[in-house]
C-alpha cells in the first residue's frame, strides 16, 4: 500500500519543519554579517560602499527585521 506522504513525495513532517528551518538558517546569516559590520573600520566599510552610519543603521537591526 502506498501513503500519503510517498505520493506527495516529502512527509508531512519535513513539510512543516523545512520552513522553519530555512528562517533558523536566514536569522542565524542576519545575526552574524549585522554583527560584523558593527564591529568594520571605516576602511573596510568603504571597501563595501557603506558609510559607518549605514553600517550600524543595519547592524543594529534585530535578526527577524528583514
Amino acid at each position: 500500500m502506498t501513503t500519503i506522504s510517498e505520493t506527495m513525495g516529502t512527509s508531512p513532517i519535513r513539510a512543516v519543519a523545512r520552513p522553519i528551518l530555512d528562517h533558523l538558517v536566514l536569522w542565524s546569516f542576519r545575526h552574524r554579517t549585522r554583527r560584523r559590520l558593527r564591529t568594520m573600520d571605516g576602511h573596510m566599510l568603504s571597501d563595501i560602499g557603506l558609510s559607518r552610519d549605514d553600517a550600524l543603521a543595519e547592524g543594529l537591526k534585530p535578526f527577524w527585521r528583514a
